[in-house]
């Protein structure tokens, strides 16, 4: 499992090598970009948040969401609008 911050190094290839993510280039775009598209994911149920709570913290991991298996599927298209032009992600 990983934590958001955990999962934005890995995908803009920071952190420790064995997070990196091989085949991937980073994106070109700016990291407060990249964390909309993870919201987005989030609140449309690609990810969700599984919740640990310890005396001290409470720790936010990543994980498949409900419609990530849509993800698998070539012909499936997620749509979102930044700043104003719409942005196509094809997984």
């Amino acid at each position: 499992m990983l934590t958001v911050q955990k999962l934005m190094d890995a995908w803009y290839g920071k952190g420790p090598a064995a997070l990196k993510l091989t085949g991937i280039s980073p994106p070109s775009f700016p990291r407060d970009t990249a964390e909309n598209i993870l919201a987005y994911l989030l609140i449309n149920g690609y990810l969700k948040e599984d919740f640990h709570f310890t005396p001290y913290s409470t720790i936010s991991y990543i994980r498949r969401g409900q419609l990530a298996t849509k993800l698998e599927d070539p012909s499936h298209t997620i749509a979102m609008t930044v700043r104003g032009r719409e942005e196509h992600h094809h997984r």
